[in-house]
C-alpha cells in the first residue's frame, strides 16, 4: 500500500490500493497491474487537521529536510520529471557523463552544440471620486489605473502615465517606459505621492553564484518598481527583482503585502539522459543525485536584486515554516513594505514569511491574509485510476497570515476544504470564522453528468488548524460555481450549467449554515455587487434553456426576502462579453446616482464594437436601463485621434481585428482598444483604453475631451 501526501497543513492522507502498480503519465495506457480504466476498490482514510506548520530553528534545518525530500524523489529527469521544461536541466550523452566529472561534464553548456549538450529552455482637494472596486472596504487592490481625485496613474501602451485630472482639457503630464519583460500584466497601488509598480512574474536571468559551472538561463522574477510622482513627474526612486511569480497584493493604509511563489530549485543544474536507456537513466539519477548533496540553502530560498547585483536571499531560514506532510519545493513568501517608508527598507529587512507550499488565490480581511492553493498530489506516483480516485476526492489548502502587526506579515494557521475555489470571492472572514464556497472535485475534472455539486463551509481556528465546525451541501447538482458574494450573515452562490440557479445561504449560526432560498432563471451571474441592502446586481450572460450564451445581461435582484430571491429586472446587450465578468475592477457602482458601468465588447452582423456601457440602476422602481455607450477614437500611428478609416494602434498579438476600412489599404486594419476600467472624479465620469482617457459627463454621459497616451 502507498501512502500518498496531498497537502502541506491541514493533511488528508489518502492510502490508495496499489500493490505492484507503477507510475502512468498516459490515463489511456492499461497501467503494470492492468488497470484499463475501471472503478478500483479506494480505501480513503479519515480526513485529521494537522497542528499549525512549524517554522525551522536553523538553515541547517531547513537544508536537512530539503535534502532528504529531494533525494528520495530526484530521478533520471530531476525533480518532479520534467524539470527541465522549465528551462533548468541540460540533456547529457550516457558517454559526457560516464567520460567526465560533473564540473566538466556542465563546462559550455549554454547551449554550444559542439559540446555535446543541448541548453533547454529560464483627494487632495475634497472632492468625491471613486476607487479600485475591492472586495473588502478598507483593504486596497492592485490594478492597472489608480486616481486620488487629482492625478490619475495608469499602465498602458508599455508606460507608466501619470495624467492631471483637474485641467480642461486634461493632460499627460509625464509617462516613464517600462521594462518590456513586465510591463504586461503589471499593477499598481497608490499611497500618498508613492506609486508601487508589481510586474508580472516573467523568465529572465537572475544573478547567482559566478562559481557555479551550470546555471539555469530563465528563473522567473517579479520587478517591484517604486515611482514618486511628487512634482507631477515620474521619478523611479528604487527598482528591484525578486525570485518567484507575483501572485498578488492587498494594501491597508500604506503598508502592503505581496504574495509570491518561488520554485527556487529552477536554478539547480539537474541533467536529464539522451535516451531511456536504464544505464544512462542510472547515471543521470546519480549525477542529479549529487546535484542535491552539492547544493546549499542559498540555492533553495528566493533571491532578490538590484539592477545586476544579488541582495542575497530575500526570506530568513527562521521565517520558513515546515508543512506536516510535503507539500513541494515552491515556497510561498510574503513580503511585507511600508510605502511611508520605501520599497528599499521593506526588503532589506529581510521582513518576509514564508511556507514550503504553492499558492493561487488571495484574499484578506482587515486582520488577516489567506492564501488557497490547490493541495499537493504527486501525480508522477499514481495509476490512472488513482488519479481519477484523487481527482474525486481533491481538495484546497488555505494559509491564514496574521497581518496586524505592520511590520510583518506572521504565518498563523492552516486549512483545507474539499473542492476547489472560484475566485478570491469564495473567501470571506466574518467574527474570525472563515466562510468557503467550493465545488467539490477537482478544477480539470469537469461535472461529469450530475456528479459534481457546491458547497459552503464555516471555519476557525481550533486546536491550532483552520478546523471545519459548519457546512451546507448539494447546491447545483451536476453544475459548478459561476460567482459567490458573501454579505453580512448570508451567502449568494450562482451555479451554472444550463440554468441559473441563485442560493441564498443562511450563516448567522456558522455551525450549521444552510440553503433558505433558490431561484432558477437563464443564464448566469458571473459577477454580484451589492448595490442597496437587500438588492444585487449581477453582471454576467443571457442564455437559452439549453445553456448557450447569448450576450451580456445585468441583472437587479430583489433578496430582501432569502427565502424567496427574485430578479425584478434585467437588461441585455446581444453578443456581448465583459471583462467585468472575470476581473470584478472592471465593474463601476457610483450610488450617488444609482451608475453602473461595465466595459463591454460586441460583435453584430460582421460589426464589432468596443464601449463602455452605463446603466441605471433604480431599486425602488426595480429597474435597470441602458443610460449610454462610451466608445474611445482610433489613434493613429503617431498617437493622435486620426480621421475616419485611418489605420488605428497596432495590433497586439491575438487580438481579434475589424475588417479593413474602405479608404484604408486591404492589408492596413483599424484597430479599437477595447475600453477596460471605468471610475468617478466629482461630477465626470473617466474611461480608460490602451489608446488614453476620455472624460464625459457622469449624469449624461456625453462624451468630452479625450487625452492620447504616450508611447
Amino acid at each position: 500500500m502507498r501512502a500518498v501526501h496531498k497537502i502541506a497543513a491541514a493533511v488528508a492522507v489518502l492510502a490508495l490500493v496499489a500493490a505492484g502498480c507503477s507510475g502512468d503519465d498516459n490515463d489511456s495506457k492499461p497501467d503494470a497491474d492492468g488497470d484499463s480504466g475501471e472503478p478500483v476498490e479506494v480505501e480513503i482514510a479519515d480526513l485529521t487537521l494537522a497542528a499549525a506548520l512549524t517554522p525551522f530553528d536553523s538553515c541547517d534545518a531547513l537544508l536537512g529536510w530539503i535534502k532528504a525530500e529531494a533525494g528520495a524523489r530526484v530521478g533520471p529527469y530531476g525533480l518532479g520529471g520534467s524539470n527541465y521544461y522549465y528551462g533548468n536541466d541540460v540533456m547529457v550523452t550516457e558517454d559526457a557523463l560516464e567520460a567526465a566529472p560533473r564540473e566538466e561534464a556542465f563546462a559550455g553548456s549554454e547551449g554550444d552544440a559542439s559540446s555535446g549538450l543541448a541548453a533547454t529552455g529560464g483627494d487632495e482637494d475634497g472632492s468625491s471620486f471613486s476607487g479600485t472596486n475591492v472586495q473588502v472596504e478598507g483593504v486596497d487592490e492592485p490594478d492597472i489605473v489608480k486616481t486620488n481625485g487629482t492625478r490619475i496613474v495608469t499602465v498602458a501602451r508599455g508606460e507608466l502615465q501619470l495624467v492631471d485630472a483637474t485641467v480642461d482639457p486634461p493632460v499627460v503630464l509625464d509617462s516613464l517606459a517600462l521594462d518590456d519583460e513586465w510591463s504586461y500584466g503589471s499593477q499598481l497601488l497608490l499611497s500618498g505621492d508613492r506609486v508601487l509598480v508589481l510586474g508580472q512574474g516573467s523568465f529572465r536571468a537572475m544573478p547567482v553564484d559566478a562559481a557555479s559551472s551550470f546555471v539555469a538561463p530563465g528563473l522567473s522574477g517579479s520587478t517591484i518598481t517604486e515611482v514618486s510622482i511628487a512634482g507631477d513627474e515620474l521619478n523611479v526612486v528604487d527598482e528591484v527583482t525578486v525570485e518567484g511569480g507575483y501572485i498578488s497584493a492587498r494594501m491597508i493604509g500604506d503598508v502592503v503585502r505581496i504574495v509570491l511563489h518561488a520554485d527556487p530549485q529552477q536554478r539547480l543544474g539537474f541533467v536529464y539522459p539522451s535516451t531511456e536507456a536504464s544505464p544512462a537513466e542510472d547515471r543521470s539519477t546519480a549525477v542529479n543525485r549529487d546535484v542535491i548533496d552539492d547544493s546549499t540553502i542559498e540555492d533553495w530560498l528566493p533571491h532578490w536584486s538590484r539592477g545586476d547585483e544579488d541582495q542575497g536571499v530575500a526570506v530568513d531560514c527562521a521565517a520558513t515554516h515546515q508543512p506536516q506532510n510535503f507539500s513541494g519545493f515552491g515556497l510561498l513568501s510574503v513580503l511585507t513594505v511600508d510605502l511611508s517608508d520605501g520599497l528599499a527598507a521593506g526588503l532589506e529587512s529581510r521582513n518576509a514569511t514564508a511556507i514550503m507550499a504553492s499558492g493561487e488565490t488571495v484574499y484578506a480581511s482587515a486582520n488577516n491574509l489567506y492564501v488557497a492553493t490547490q493541495e499537493y498530489v504527486d501525480w508522477e506516483n499514481l495509476s490512472s485510476t488513482e488519479q481519477r480516485t484523487v481527482n474525486q476526492d481533491y481538495g484546497t489548502a488555505i494559509h491564514r497570515f496574521d497581518i496586524t502587526d505592520p511590520s510583518r506579515a506572521a504565518y498563523d494557521v492552516s486549512g483545507r476544504v474539499d473542492g476547489y475555489l472560484l475566485n478570491q470571492f469564495s473567501m470571506d472572514e466574518s467574527d474570525d470564522i472563515l466562510r468557503v464556497a467550493t465545488t467539490k472535485g477537482s478544477p480539470w475534472s469537469g461535472t461529469e453528468g450530475e456528479t459534481s455539486e457546491s458547497q459552503v463551509v464555516t471555519l476557525t481556528k481550533s486546536d491550532g488548524a483552520l478546523t471545519r465546525i459548519g457546512e451546507v451541501g448539494d447546491l447545483g447538482r451536476g453544475e459548478t460555481i459561476h460567482s459567490v458574494r458573501f454579505v453580512g450573515d448570508t451567502a449568494y452562490v450562482v451555479t451554472f450549467r444550463q440554468t441559473d440557479p441563485l442560493y441564498t445561504v443562511d450563516l448567522s449560526d456558522p455551525a450549521a449554515p444552510r440553503v433558505v432560498g433558490e431561484l432558477k432563471i437563464l443564464g448566469y451571474s458571473a459577477y454580484l455587487h451589492p448595490v442597496a441592502e437587500g438588492y444585487l446586481l449581477g453582471v454576467g450572460q443571457d442564455a437559452t434553456e439549453e445553456g448557450r450564451t447569448q450576450g451580456t445581461q445585468v441583472a437587479l435582484f430583489d433578496v430582501r426576502d432569502p427565502a424567496a430571491p427574485t430578479r425584478v429586472a434585467v437588461a441585455t446587450i446581444p453578443n456581448g462579453s465583459s471583462e467585468a465578468e472575470w476581473d470584478h475592477h472592471a465593474f463601476l457602482w457610483w450610488p450617488e446616482t444609482g451608475l453602473s458601468v461595465i466595459p463591454v465588447s460586441s460583435y453584430n452582423e460582421g460589426t464589432s464594437e468596443q464601449a463602455a456601457v452605463g446603466f441605471t440602476v433604480d431599486v425602488d422602481a426595480g429597474t435597470v436601463a441602458e443610460l449610454g455607450r462610451i466608445t474611445h477614437p482610433v489613434l493613429g500611428e503617431d498617437g493622435t485621434v486620426a480621421p475616419s478609416g485611418e489605420t488605428g494602434l497596432p495590433v497586439p498579438d491575438g487580438t481579434s481585428i475589424d475588417e479593413p476600412t474602405a479608404s484604408a489599404p486591404p492589408d492596413s486594419y483599424v484597430y479599437t482598444p477595447p475600453i477596460t476600467r471605468s471610475f468617478v472624479i466629482g461630477d465626470q465620469l473617466w474611461t480608460l483604453s490602451e489608446a488614453g482617457l476620455m472624460r464625459s459627463d457622469v449624469a449624461t454621459l456625453a462624451a468630452g475631451p479625450f487625452v492620447a497616451f504616450a508611447g
